[in-house]
């Protein structure tokens, strides 16, 4: 039996052949590479790292748009299992840090995913030369001010609203949206009735809301909802604990398709 192949960061390779022979500008001190939904990615030890609510928000995106943009790409997951499903899709993540953009750059990178790219860019200031026909965001869940902050700035960057607050959130959807896109996003259940009202300021309505609860009432919930210009009837999805969570697990370890999320 062979060995695997080492990649530098202590874990077997899992990636394409070629991404071991290009240079990696993440150093294994500080940067680990995780097998998980069929990727290689390379993320932070430290630093904010992908967790369940990213795969929420991917398990209710609407398939085979060709022009999609994610706002907050971090380390790039939902880009990068997006493009890797809907081959035909043209796929660009913005990120407001600079390090966040070249790490899921990489991870596209060796991954072999060449219809995705990843932009460091304040979406506020962002005006790019086409409308996107799916957006996408899973944004801070707190609100700046509020909490206790972590000693990692990058941390900090990925749970707390300083840089773009839900206002500004939906006003840079709503500019960058076609005429018949959708808007796509997760937040906690506290903060529903605020997204709801946010993105009607910018002329956004809710066409499926799906709750993903908690263990217990008491702990949080996750609401998933998909926007659009058209207001009318909205879809209420109601999903347990239990059952998400699963199919979670299923994605988290498998190549093949969503198994039902």
């Amino acid at each position: 039996m062979k060995k695997p192949i080492s990649n530098g960061l202590n874990q077997p390779f899992t990636g394409p052949w070629y991404a071991l022979i290009q240079p990696r500008p993440f150093p294994g001190s500080e940067y680990d590479l995780t097998a998980a939904c069929g990727l290689t990615l390379c993320q932070p030890r430290k630093g904010f790292r992908f967790t369940h609510d990213a795969l929420l928000l991917y398990s209710v995106l609407t398939a085979g748009a060709s022009s999609v943009l994610e706002i907050g790409s971090g380390c790039g997951i939902l880009s990068l299992l997006y493009a890797g499903k809907n081959p035909e899709s043209r796929v660009t993540g913005v990120d407001i840090l600079e390090v966040n953009a070249r790490l899921a750059g990489y991870n596209a990178q060796i991954n072999g995913l060449s219809n995705v790219s990843f932009l460091h860019r304040d979406i506020r200031l962002f005006h790019p030369d086409r409308l996107y026909g799916l957006i996408f965001s899973n944004p801070p869940y707190r609100r700046a001010g509020t909490g206790r902050l972590s000693p990692s700035a990058h941390k900090n960057a990925a749970l707390y609203d300083s840089s773009l607050d839900m206002d500004a959130l939906f006003s840079a959807a709503e500019r960058l949206l076609s005429p018949q896109g959708a808007f796509f996003m997760i937040i906690w259940k506290g903060r529903q009735d605020e997204m709801v009202m946010s993105a009607g300021k910018q002329g956004l309505f809710p066409f499926e809301l799906t709750l993903f609860k908690g263990e217990k009432e008491s702990h949080h919930a996750f609401v998933a909802a998909g926007f659009s210009r058209s207001k009318g009837l909205c879809r209420y999805v109601v999903k347990d604990k239990e059952t998400w969570a699963e199919q979670a697990r299923c994605l988290m370890n498998t190549d093949e398709e969503r198994k039902g999320l």
